[in-house]
C-alpha cells in the first residue's frame, strides 16, 4: 500500500476544502465544517471525472490535479481577503462544558472506545458485505483498472454501469491513492461524522441548547445500522450525509445556503436511487422552515439539484438509450422477497411490514439477550451510589425505562407472528411471509434498523412534541414525523426488502436532532444512554458478517473475524463452492495476473482483485481473453476451452490455470 499518497491527496483535498468553506464567510462552525465537507466530496466526483475521458485517473493524474485545484483555491481565498472560518474556541469550550454531564460523558467515551474498535475492523478486516463485493467496491476496482469512471465492459450485472456512483468515486480515490482496499471504509466514517455534526445543527438551529444537541448526536451515532455501516463500503450514510447537509443549509437563508443546499441536493441524487423519495421529504422540511415568499427559491434549489445529479442518468441514456441504464429491466437476484405489484394490498403490507422491522432488537442475540436487564441493574446501582438522598422512585423509572429494551424482541416477535396471521387469513400467503429469512437479532450494517435506542427515543419524543406541539411549532412537528412519513413513501414506492432500514437513515437522523428534548428529563436520559451502549457493545461483539467470536454471557460464539484469512472473511457471503477458489487464487496468483470470469449475475467479481488491487480482472462470457492467466467459471457456465488446466472443481465452480504458467 501507499498510504503517503493518499495522505498527501486527502490533505491537498482538505486544504481546497477549507480555503473554499472559508471564502464563503459562513456563520457558525456546523455551517463551515459541512460546507467543506459537501466541498471535499464534490471535488473528489469532479475531478474523477474530467480525468476519465483521457483515461488519466490514475495515481499521478489524481494526486497532480488535487494540487492543481489547491494552488488555484489559495489564489481565490488570498484575493478574497484570506477569510478566517468561525473561531473554534467557543465550540470547544461548549462541548467541554457539555460533557460535564455525567450522562453525555458515559455517551462519549463509550463511542470513542467504539469507534477505535471500528477503525481497526475498517484497515485491519476485508470487506465482506454482499453488496460491498458486487458492484459498490467492484466498479471502484473496474475504474481504477481502466483509468476511468465509465461503463465496464462485459459487467455481468447492470448496476456495476447504471448506478448513480459519487459514493463509489470517492471509494475509487482512496484506491488509486493508497493501492489497496484498506481504506475505503474511512468513506462511509467521514459519512457519519458528517451527519452526526448536522444533527446537532439541525439542533442548535430550532433553538436546542449544546447539551441537548450533543444528545441527540451521540445517540445518533450508536444506532446499530448508522454505526455498523461506518465500517463498510455501502453508500446509505454517504447518502444520508447529503440529504443532512442539505436539510441543515435549508434552515437558514442566505445565497451561500441555498447554493450548498442545492449542491448536497445534488450529491445526494448523485449517490442513490432512493434520494428521490427524499424530494419530497425535503420539500416538506423547506416549507415549514421557510416563509412562503421564499418557496419559489426552494423550488430553485430543488431543480438546481436534480440538474446537478441527473448527469449519470444522461451517460445511461447516452450509453444505453434508457436514464436507468437498462438496470428497471431485469429482476433483483438478491431480493427473492420482492412483490413487483403496487396494489393496494402489496402497499399496505409492504408499510405494515416496515413498520415491525423497526421494531429492532439487534443485539439481542441468545442469552445476551439478557445483558439490557444486567444494564439496568447497573443503572440502578450506580444512580442509588451517586445520589445522596435516595431517590428511590427516580432510580427505579430510570431502571425500568432502561429494561424496556428487553421487551422490545418478544414485541417484535409478537407483531410478526399477528402480521402473518392476519395475511394468511386473508389470503395473501406471499405477502405474509415477506421476509421470512431476516434475522432480526442479528447486528448488520446491511439488515439491521435502529435498535432499541431509535425506537423507543423516536416514540417517546414525537409523543413528547404531540402533547405539547403548540409549544414547538409546526418544524419541530414535521421533524419528528419524518421517520413515519419516509416509512409510508418507502412502502408506497419500492418493493419490500430485507435490507430496507438503512435507507431510513437520514429520517432518523433529522428525527435525532429532537432527541435533545429528553435530556431534562434525567431518568429518561439515564436510561436512554444504557440502552444505547448496551447496544452498541452487543452490536460490535455480535457484528453480523465480522463476528468478535465472543459472547459476554457466554455459550457459544462464531469464529472470531480476527482469526480468519481474508478469503475466509470473504467467503461469508459467497456461496459455498466459491471459497477454493478464491484461497487458491489468494495463494497463487501473482501480482499482475489476469483473472478471466465466467460468471452469472448474482455473483461477485471483486474478490478476484486482491487487497493490493494488483491483478486484472476481465468478464469473458465468450472465448478467452488474450494474456489471462486464470479462469474462473461459475456453476451452470460453460468451460473454456483449449489451452486451460483445471485447478480446483468445487459444487460447480471450476478454477483453471493456463498450460503455459502451470
Amino acid at each position: 500500500m501507499t498510504i503517503g499518497t493518499l495522505i498527501l491527496g486527502s490533505a491537498a483535498l482538505l486544504f481546497t476544502a477549507y480555503c473554499l468553506a472559508a471564502c464563503l464567510r459562513l456563520a457558525g462552525v456546523v455551517s463551515f465544517l459541512l460546507a467543506a465537507y459537501v466541498i471535499a466530496f464534490s471535488e473528489v466526483v469532479v475531478v474523477s471525472l474530467l480525468l476519465s475521458p483521457g483515461h488519466w485517473l490514475t495515481q499521478t493524474g489524481l494526486l497532480s490535479t488535487l494540487y492543481g485545484v489547491w494552488f488555484v483555491a489559495l489564489l481565490v481565498w488570498w484575493v478574497l481577503g484570506l477569510p478566517k472560518p468561525p473561531p473554534f474556541g467557543p465550540v470547544v469550550r461548549s462541548a467541554r462544558e457539555a460533557l460535564r454531564d455525567p450522562v453525555l460523558l458515559v455517551l462519549a467515551v463509550a463511542l470513542t472506545g467504539a469507534l477505535c474498535y471500528l477503525v481497526a475492523l475498517i484497515v485491519g478486516t476485508a470487506p465482506n458485505v454482499y453488496d460491498v463485493l458486487w458492484y459498490h467496491l467492484a466498479r471502484a476496482a473496474f475504474w481504477k483498472q481502466q483509468h476511468a469512471v465509465a461503463y465496464i465492459a462485459g459487467a455481468n450485472d447492470n448496476r456495476l454501469n447504471a448506478f448513480p456512483p459519487n459514493a463509489e468515486i470517492a471509494n475509487a480515490f482512496t484506491m488509486i491513492l493508497g493501492r489497496t482496499e484498506r481504506f475505503v471504509g474511512f468513506v462511509q466514517l467521514a459519512a457519519l461524522g458528517a451527519t452526526a455534526v448536522a444533527v446537532g445543527g439541525v439542533a442548535r438551529r430550532i433553538g436546542f441548547s449544546a447539551r441537548q444537541a450533543l444528545f441527540g448526536t451521540l445517540l445518533f451515532a450508536t444506532l446499530p445500522v448508522v454505526f455498523l455501516q461506518a465500517s463498510t463500503a455501502l453508500n446509505d450514510l454517504v447518502l444520508a450525509s447529503f440529504l443532512a447537509c442539505c436539510a441543515y443549509f435549508l434552515l437558514s437563508w442566505s445565497p451561500a445556503n441555498a447554493a450548498l443546499a442545492a449542491l448536497s441536493l445534488g450529491l445526494a441524487l448523485g449517490t442513490k436511487l432512493t434520494a428521490l423519495i427524499a424530494l419530497p421529504v425535503l420539500a416538506l422540511v423547506g416549507a415549514f422552515a421557510q416563509p412562503r415568499r421564499r418557496w419559489a427559491g426552494l423550488l430553485g434549489i430543488g431543480l438546481a439539484g436534480i440538474v446537478l445529479g441527473s448527469y449519470w442518468y444522461v451517460y445511461n441514456h447516452e450509453e444505453t438509450g434508457s436514464w436507468a441504464g437498462h438496470f428497471a429491466t431485469t429482476g433483483d437476484p438478491t431480493n427473492p422477497d420482492a412483490v413487483h405489484s403496487h396494489s393496494f394490498a402489496t402497499t399496505v403490507a409492504h408499510i405494515v411490514r416496515l413498520g415491525i422491522d423497526a421494531v429492532d432488537p439487534s443485539g439481542s442475540v441468545g442469552r445476551d439477550w439478557f445483558v439490557y436487564l444486567v444494564a439496568a441493574g447497573l443503572l440502578a446501582g450506580v444512580l442509588a451510589w451517586r445520589c445522596r438522598r435516595r431517590e428511590w422512585s427516580w432510580i427505579g423509572l430510570a431502571a425500568g425505562l432502561a429494561a424496556l429494551a428487553f421487551v422490545v424482541r418478544p414485541l417484535q416477535h409478537g407483531l410478526l407472528h399477528a402480521y402473518q396471521k392476519v395475511w394468511v387469513e386473508l389470503g395473501y400467503r406471499r405477502l405474509a411471509f415477506l421476509g421470512f429469512d431476516k434475522h432480526a437479532t442479528h447486528p448488520s450494517p446491511f439488515q439491521s434498523w435502529f435498535g432499541p435506542t431509535g425506537l423507543l427515543l423516536s416514540l417517546g419524543c414525537l409523543g413528547l412534541v404531540v402533547a405539547r406541539r403548540r409549544e414547538f411549532g409546526r418544524l419541530v412537528l414535521v421533524l419528528a414525523l419524518l421517520p413515519l412519513v419516509w416509512i409510508v413513501l418507502q412502502g408506497i414506492v419500492t418493493d419490500y426488502n430485507l435490507f430496507d432500514g438503512r435507507y431510513v437513515v437520514f429520517a432518523v437522523a433529522m428525527a435525532a436532532a429532537l432527541w435533545g428534548l429528553l435530556l431534562p428529563l434525567r431518568p429518561v436520559a439515564w436510561a436512554a444512554a444504557a440502552v444505547a451502549v448496551t447496544t452498541l457493545l452487543l452490536s460490535l461483539v455480535h457484528y453480523d458478517e465480522k463476528p468478535s467470536g465472543v459472547n459476554v454471557l457466554g455459550g457459544p460464539a462464531p469464529v472470531s473475524v480476527w482469526d480468519l484469512s481474508r478469503a475466509e472473511v470473504i467467503a461469508r457471503s459467497l456461496p459455498a463452492g466459491e471459497k477454493p477458489v478464491l484461497a487458491e487464487l489468494e495463494r497463487r496468483a501473482l501480482s499482475g495476473a489476469v483473472i478471466a470470469l465466467r460468471v452469472r449475475r448474482e455473483d461477485v467479481s471483486y474478490p478476484f482483485f486482491g487487497e493490493r488491487l494488483d491483478r486484472r480482472v476481465v468478464f469473458a462470457d465468450r472465448g478467452s481473453p488474450p494474456g489471462a492467466d486464470w479462469f474462473v467459471v461459475a456453476p451452470g457456465r460453460a468451460s473454456p476451452t483449449g489451452r486451460w488446466r483445471p485447478v480446483v472443481r468445487n459444487r460447480g465452480w471450476r478454477l483453471y490455470r493456463t498450460s503455459a504458467s502451470a
